[in-house]
């Protein structure tokens, strides 16, 4: 099921929710703030990383001395 970002028009509650597609469509999501349906779809910005995971896990980070990678093992 995908997630979906909405405002309450009763509240400006904004909350995100995991629903079908069939629930979204028929107004069967209540606001979690005042249980209202009347909502607005609201779109965020996707986090995309530009690091390849190729480079990711070769390049040394001064963060790690054991696997090169920032880790729970890092020392500093």
């Amino acid at each position: 099921m995908p997630f979906y970002d909405f405002k309450c028009r009763r509240c400006d509650t904004v909350f995100n929710v995991q629903a079908t597609i069939e629930e979204k469509e028929k107004n069967l999501i209540p606001c979690p703030g005042c249980g209202g349906r009347v909502l607005e779809r609201v779109y965020t910005k996707a986090n995309i990383s530009l690091v390849s995971r190729k480079a990711y896990m070769t390049e040394p980070s001064p963060a790690c001395k054991c696997c090169k990678r920032d880790c729970p093992n890092a020392q500093g």
